[in-house]
């Protein structure tokens, strides 16, 4: 199954996978391989919209994703301002309020930051005395959740700053930001499922971290802070299954031991297999196999 384009490869796989569907096969024993996750990643939207089922667990450290990354700075912020660490807080606040969700205009930061300078005000003074109301709201809404930090317990704390729990911003905002931005807007069904997945894994390793006791925002900003400080990646393994019955998409190493009636394998080019083996192919694939 040849293609001068990655694209075009993908869609004749899917094509060819949706006529044996059609045929009578099962999508259970129907197997996507590829060398490497990434490849898989590239692959699964297409499927997606053709609207086929797929099967994937990926493996990925949820602490290098972005929205990942953003939710555990907020933590951090908020954790520093509830234990009165100031100047922290305040060198990390041009960083936060430049991620995406806050809708924050680029011009409007620099003057915050310019009046802040003139008149020695750290950035959250500064922003309480803006004349823009939604610059206000922003720093009302993180002095809330300092508030909150300090008698909440940890799940509350997260349900509140990701935005599943209202309570927190309903003065401020009709949906907090964050929840706003990945949830409420049009999502990339993919991007968002991910997300999803990626949340419930490193909500799961909190919890294991200390089950036994009640914790608190500080102990959550703590362990993320150990295992990045030890280079410990939380993983994400939870399984991303688009429908009932779906197609597998693997890597060749997971792969193994497993038998299925088809199997399809992605970007089968010697360049991308034998540099992800890390050593020359040594066994040759006849050409009437290789698909």
């Amino acid at each position: 199954m040849q293609s001068d384009t990655q694209i075009g490869s993908y869609h004749a796989v899917i094509d060819d996978v949706k006529r044996h569907i059609a045929s009578g096969t099962a999508p259970e024993q129907i197997a996507i391989l590829a060398p490497k996750h990434r490849f898989l990643e590239r692959f699964v939207p297409y499927a997606t919209e053709a609207g086929v089922g797929v099967s994937y667990e990926r493996r990925q450290d949820v602490l290098q994703e972005r929205h990942i990354y953003e939710l555990c700075f907020l933590a951090e912020v908020i954790a520093g301002l509830s234990d009165q660490r100031y100047s922290e807080v305040n060198s990390k606040m041009p960083e936060l309020l430049s991620f995406a969700w806050w809708q924050l205009d680029a011009a409007l930061l620099w003057d915050i930051s310019i009046a802040a300078h003139r008149s020695k005000l750290s950035w959250l003074e500064a922003m309480q005395q803006s004349e823009h109301q939604r610059i206000v709201a922003v720093a009302q809404w993180l002095i809330k959740q300092a508030t909150d930090a300090r008698i909440l317990p940890l799940e509350s704390m997260l349900d509140q700053l990701i935005g599943i729990n209202q309570d927190g911003a309903a003065e401020y905002f009709t949906r907090a930001p964050y929840y706003e931005y990945y949830f409420v807007r049009p999502p990339i069904e993919k991007e968002f499922s991910y997300f999803m997945t990626s949340l419930i894994s490193i909500r799961r390793h909190v919890r294991n971290y200390a089950s036994d006791n009640a914790l608190m925002l500080a102990d959550f900003v703590q362990y993320i802070s150990l295992r990045r400080q030890t280079s410990l990646p939380i993983i994400n393994d939870h399984p991303l299954t688009t429908a009932g019955h779906s197609i597998h998409l693997m890597t060749a190493h997971k792969s193994k031991g497993l038998e299925f009636d088809i199997v399809y394998i992605l970007d089968a080019a010697q360049g991308v297999w034998a540099k992800s083996r890390g050593r020359p192919n040594l066994i040759s694939v006849p050409p009437h196999i290789a698909t």
